[in-house]
């Protein structure tokens, strides 16, 4: 068996209005199809990334160096065809601006390669992803990105995204903070448990939204209230991460998430041992891809106090969460608005009810997708 064909579509749908973390505004979704096939006719197809800025770059070095250094090769070899893409990024040593950017374009590129090359050993297994990593549970809890900042922030707004949750059946949501007041956070989480109930899983991302001293407060002020949150994320400015998440850990009980922003497992691997992290949500879109995310994932069980979470990207981080006996929970925005490419690619969705998303039995990803959406919002 051998790799006869890789090709990439960068996609680009721009959104009806805008939505505003602490430190950002979104106003387009973005991602990257790739499918890949070998001879006898037997192909895989995935999706991810949000490169909304470099969708064509990536989807040429996908097209051009990636599909030269895969075509011809044996598939099987996932780890010899990681290490031979990552030549490419060590070609890349400095740490000037754009060199710096070329790194990171490159990681994401082969993060997708090697996606599709163990979603296609899973279609040849013609099993789930899941299981083929060696899969330990075939159902995951759920909760909904939901919070972002609009003029006012009314609770009224909020409340309505929590019942919208709940009437889809995930088990919690994860509340934009940051971009307001201390007062006005609180009374959002707040509103928050009072819609979902006590068991209503409530997970807060400031984006790197605080100094140290902003965190603490708002953590002294969370579990004054008896907010209870599944973690707290990337509560400290990027400057400061390391220091500031682990002298904040020190300070409260409140886990602590980071680690999606991270291009390397290595680089995620210092946010365990310099104690920054009770939760790491690394991206297997931007670390590398699943090769190295699966490295990272058994490092982080060797800490009793480290669990695995995943920044977005529900349709594969389903498959590495359902692998890894130390997975919080998935998560995706439950808004089509936010995200039209959750919405509209998938042909079918995985099943969600009473807080859990049911993996799917079909091979690969086990989500097909819609080519009239892709030929519709394909970068030109």
């Amino acid at each position: 068996m051998i790799v006869e064909e890789l090709t990439a579509i960068p996609l680009e749908v721009r959104l009806t209005r805008p939505f505003s973390g602490s430190t950002y505004t979104i106003t387009k979704r973005c991602t990257t199809v790739v499918r890949i096939s070998v001879d006898g006719g037997r192909s895989a197809t995935i999706w991810g990334g949000d490169e909304k800025s470099y969708g064509l770059e990536l989807a040429g070095y996908l097209n051009g160096p990636i599909r030269d250094v895969l075509v011809g090769r044996d598939p099987t070899m996932v780890t010899a065809l990681w290490t031979a893409m990552a030549d490419m990024v060590r070609e890349v040593q400095s740490v000037e601006p754009d060199e710096a950017r070329e790194r990171h374009l490159r990681m994401k590129a082969i993060a997708l390669a090697d996606i599709a090359l163990w979603a296609l050993l899973a279609e040849v297994a013609d099993m789930p992803l899941y299981r083929v990593m060696g899969g330990y549970s075939s159902a995951l809890p759920v909760i909904g990105i939901v919070g972002y900042h609009t003029p006012g922030s009314p609770l009224d707004g909020l409340r309505r995204e929590v019942e919208r949750c709940a009437n889809m059946g995930l088990g919690g949501v994860k509340l934009k903070v940051g971009h307001g007041t201390l007062k006005e956070d609180l009374a959002r989480i707040g509103a928050v448990r009072e819609v979902g109930g006590r068991d209503f899983m409530i997970a807060c991302d400031a984006n790197m939204g605080w100094s140290l001293a902003q965190a603490t407060s708002f953590v002294r002020a969370l579990e004054a209230e008896k907010f209870e949150l599944i973690w707290l994320e990337e509560p400290v400015g990027w400057l400061h991460q390391y220091d500031g998440m682990s002298r904040l850990r020190e300070r409260q009980s409140t886990p602590i998430c980071s680690g999606q922003n991270e291009i390397l497992a290595t680089e995620c691997k210092q946010l365990i041992l310099r104690g920054c992290v009770d939760v790491l949500n690394t991206d297997v879109t931007v670390c590398g891809g699943i090769t190295p995310w699966r490295d990272l994932a058994g490092m982080a069980a060797l800490w009793p106090s480290v669990r695995m979470a995943h920044h977005e990207e529900p349709q594969i981080a389903m498959h590495l969460l359902a692998s890894a006996p130390n997975a919080v929970c998935v998560e995706l925005f439950p808004d089509p608005a936010r995200d039209p490419i959750w919405d509209g690619l998938p042909a079918s969705k995985p099943k969600i009810s009473q807080g859990k998303l049911h993996l799917p039995d079909g091979p690969g990803l086990g989500v097909e997708i819609d080519w009239d959406f892709v030929d519709k919002w394909k970068v030109a």
